[in-house]
């Protein structure tokens, strides 16, 4: 008796369909994507009951021609491909004869559409893939389909839906991929009559409709192309989290894809910005040529292969992670940064023509306007023409220049003052210093110190600004970059070890350790191959000096996929925050104002917002946001 059956296309278009449509979401991320591949502007969805009683799709694209209606619902039927190596250069989002085919498999279904040529458009209904009723229709051009009762004819596969709140959510989810996909379409999204987004075209606008305003506005654009792949998009501030990956959007070639490679490089540009399990929120599309993208990895299109995704994950983590460095926050609470004085040689010449009574008001006023350290070289050099030497060398009161305030980043060009004038000590006399104290003390006396919070957390007050610092987070956030900045420069010491430390490894641990020596050696490590596959360790940084090896490098190699795609300094970096943790301020010691002053004013660069591992450092509050938490404003 036979036992291999011929099924009947009844039966196998019931079995291809669930490979398509696994649940309302799949219908609408399928049909939309028809919509978009129809030249579509403007696209109208609404569900009900999570779409399992009804999803409708309505667009304003180029329609299906009378004669395509017939055959569009059968299965193989498309207008994407015509032969094989049209998929190696798939540019569409789907087929729209094979998403048909599966929905009106397992729904009824009724499929309404006009062509620019026709003067009405046709309808068609399909229950089951049975054809029903059909005939001409009065319409705009463009397509409405309409999928009641999905998954009315396997009853099995419906009872193992969720309810219908938990669908909807996942149409929501795809609907916001898709907005995202393709910002330039308009999109209007209802649920059980209810608008949940009505966007304007523009992925900014998409940005602000989907995510709010609040969220909105810490998110930073990135653009970057290199050859033939662009990536570009907007991820969140470190700020910006979530405790799941639903807010991440990877798009590529304006397809909605799911990739390993991406989430990871972009986790990895993020590195301790985050704390464990917070999640950045992002919208990244890649556009790259089609043949270096399989898109055919699962019949959803879902997951994409890329020919080469080393390439792909370099590309994305040193955009994501240029991005976040330059928006790198810190409060600052002594501007110290020097500004551009236009037209240096005016103000010299203006000097060179007044007065030497008027010359020590003219440098003092030009300080206390600009408080630009460019003023003082470029005057230390027309010091002699002016002969000011003279003048300086018979004043009486003089102050040293190391112990001037700390007005600008650091005393390098106040100190080129001293050296342009040979072996002149001291550079300006008491009027000059007198203002530019004066100067500095407006600044200081703007900080206001308040204390400490249970020994824990500072309170200061600075231009109409309150802060609240977690002294420890702070000080750690602080000690990790001057540690991390030493190893980016190469200055870091090395501690010779007493008994070297044997590496045993496998092969591709081998060729792996021996592929990153010289950024081992460049941090610190003295490391040379000891024989069959292991190497010797003589030396280590020494400010790891106390690291257990065997660790440090299980985790090293553990992770060789991605850090060979990061930089020198990420292979030690949570070695660096342990590090700085240990030598930190740690909460509970109590400060007395002085030392808290002198904590925040030697953070020259400003003060950290995270400490390493990702823990918020710093809240700052205006009068604004203290007027709304008590009521004084609405």
């Amino acid at each position: 008796m036979a036992k291999i059956n011929i099924l009947d296309k009844s039966v196998y278009n019931l079995i291809s369909a669930g490979e398509v449509v696994e649940r309302p979401a799949s219908v609408v991320k399928e049909l939309v994507e028809n919509s978009i591949d129809a030249g579509a502007s403007e696209i109208i969805v609404s569900i009900e009951e999570g779409g399992l009683s009804k999803i409708v799709v309505v667009d304003n694209g180029s329609g299906i021609d009378r004669e395509d209606m017939n055959i569009c619902y059968l299965p193989h039927t498309t207008s994407k491909i015509a032969k094989a190596s049209d998929l190696d250069e798939i540019s569409t989002l789907g087929f729209r004869g094979e998403a048909l085919a599966s929905i009106t498999a397992v729904a009824q279904v009724e499929i309404a559409s006009k062509t620019a040529g026709d003067e009405v458009g046709y309808s068609l209904n399909i229950n089951g893939s049975q054809i029903g009723n059909s005939g001409e229709v009065g319409m705009s051009t463009g397509t409405k389909i309409v999928v009641s009762n999905l998954f009315f004819n396997t009853p099995v596969r419906r009872k193992f839906l969720k309810k219908p709140k938990s669908e909807e959510a996942s149409v929501t989810q795809v609907m916001t991929e898709l907005i995202f996909a393709n910002p330039d379409v308009k999109f209007s999204y209802s649920c059980d009559g209810k608008v949940v987004f009505d966007t304007n075209r523009g992925l900014e606008n998409s940005i602000f409709e989907i995510f709010g305003t609040e969220i909105a506005n810490k998110m930073l654009p990135f653009d970057k192309t290199n050859g033939n792949i662009r990536v570009y998009g907007y991820v969140g501030d470190r700020t910006v989290y979530k405790h799941n990956r639903n807010s991440q959007t990877i798009v590529v070639n304006g397809r909605t894809v799911e990739s390993t490679t991406v989430q990871t490089a972009v986790a990895q540009a993020y590195g301790n910005r985050l704390m464990t399990r917070c999640y950045p929120v992002f919208v990244i599309n890649i556009i790259l040529p089609f043949d270096e993208v399989d898109v055919n990895v699962h019949p959803n299109k879902k997951e994409v292969r890329f020919a080469n995704s080393q390439q792909i994950f370099s590309r994305v983590y040193h955009a994501v992670e240029e991005t976040l460095a330059d928006d790198e926050k810190v409060a600052v609470l002594f501007d110290s940064t020097p500004k551009t004085i236009e037209n240096n040689e005016n103000v010299v010449r203006s000097l060179e023509n007044t007065g030497l009574g008027d010359i020590v008001d003219n440098i003092s006023q030009a300080y206390i306007d600009k408080k630009d350290e460019s003023v003082a070289s470029e005057l230390a050099q027309n010091y002699k023409n002016l002969e000011l030497n003279k003048i300086i060398e018979k004043q009486k009161s003089l102050v040293d220049i190391g112990n001037m305030p700390h007005i600008f980043t650091d005393n390098s060009a106040l100190r080129k003052v001293s050296d342009n004038v040979g072996t002149i000590r001291r550079a300006f006399d008491n009027s000059i210093q007198n203002k530019l104290e004066l100067c500095y003390e407006e600044s200081e006396n703007e900080l206001k110190i308040l204390g400490q919070l249970f020994d824990t957390y500072l309170v200061l007050e600075y231009q109409n600004f309150a802060y609240i610092i977690d002294q420890h987070a702070c000080h750690e956030r602080y000690l990790y970059d001057n540690l991390k900045e030493k190893i980016d420069d190469g200055d870091v010491s090395k501690q010779p070890l007493l008994v070297p430390y044997i590496l045993e490894c496998n092969p591709s641990q081998f060729d792996y350790v021996q592929a990153i020596s010289n950024n081992l050696a460049q941090i610190g490590f003295e490391i040379e191959e000891f024989g069959g596959l292991s190497y010797k360790i003589y030396a280590v940084p020494a400010i790891l000096n106390d690291i257990d090896l065997d660790e440090f490098f299980a985790d090293i190699v553990s992770e060789r996929k991605v850090l060979e795609n990061a930089k020198q300094s990420e292979l030690i970096k949570d070695k660096l925050a342990m590090t700085a943790c240990k030598a930190a301020i740690k909460a509970g010691d109590k400060l007395s104002k002085e030392q808290i002053k002198s904590l925040i004013v030697n953070m020259k660069k400003g003060v950290p917002v995270q400490c390493p591992h990702g823990r918020p450092a710093l809240i700052k509050l205006s009068r604004a946001d203290l007027d709304k938490m008590f009521k004084r404003i609405v």
